[in-house]
C-alpha cells in the first residue's frame, strides 16, 4: 500500500475511534406537522467516509444522505529534501444538520444547534489529534499547524466546515507494527 493511503486509512480509523464515537448528532430532517413522523430528532454517530467523496443519494440509493459525516481527504504530499520523510496535508471535512426543535404547534424552530455541533466536532478533532500527536506510531502530526473554518453561506439546515492538518510520514513507510516516531 502506498504510504499516503496508509496515512489516510490511519486517520479514518483514528477519527472513528476518537471523534465520531463521541457524538450523536441529528441525522435527518423531521416534519413536526406530519402525524406519521415522530417529533423526536433522529440521532446518529457521524459516518467517517473513507472513499474521499460524498456519495449522492442518486448513486447510493439510500432514502437520505448520510449526515452527519466526517470526510478525511488527502490533499498533498511533499518530500523533504535530503530526509527520509515526507509531509502530507490532510483536510478533514465535516457536515452536520441543524438541531431541530418544535414549538407547541408542531412548527420547527431553528435553535442554532448546527453551528454549535459543527464547531464542537471540529474542536473534538483538534483536541484528539494534538493529544495523540502520532497515529500507528508511523505518522506524526506537525504540531504547530491546524486550520479550521466553516464553509461560507451555509444552506439551512446543513452546516459544513473543515480543518486542515499536516503529517510527517517516514519514507519508505516502516512495516505495520514497527515504530517510526
Amino acid at each position: 500500500m502506498m504510504t499516503s493511503m496508509a496515512l489516510h486509512d490511519a486517520v479514518c480509523d483514528f477519527l472513528e475511534a476518537n471523534v465520531a464515537a463521541k457524538f450523536k448528532l441529528p441525522a435527518k430532517l423531521a416534519n413536526g406537522k406530519d402525524k406519521t413522523e415522530p417529533k423526536e430528532q433522529t440521532l446518529m454517530q457521524p459516518v467517517v467516509r473513507r472513499n474521499g467523496a460524498l456519495t449522492p443519494k442518486s448513486i447510493s440509493g439510500k432514502d437520505e444522505d448520510e449526515i452527519a459525516f466526517i470526510l478525511p481527504w488527502l490533499q498533498r504530499v511533499e518530500n523533504i529534501s535530503g530526509e527520509r520523510e515526507s509531509v502530507a496535508t490532510v483536510a478533514i471535512l465535516f457536515g452536520v444538520l441543524a438541531g431541530i426543535e418544535y414549538d407547541g404547534d408542531g412548527m420547527k424552530v431553528d435553535d442554532g444547534g448546527g453551528y454549535r455541533d459543527l464547531w464542537n466536532i471540529i474542536e473534538t478533532t483538534r483536541l484528539a489529534l494534538f493529544t495523540a500527536q502520532t497515529i500507528d506510531e508511523r505518522f506524526m502530526l506537525v504540531s504547530d499547524f491546524f486550520e479550521a473554518e466553516i464553509l461560507p453561506e451555509p444552506i439551512y439546515p446543513y452546516w459544513e466546515g473543515f480543518c486542515r492538518t499536516r503529517w510527517h510520514i517516514a519514507y519508505p513507510l516502516p512495516p505495520l507494527g514497527e515504530k517510526f516516531f
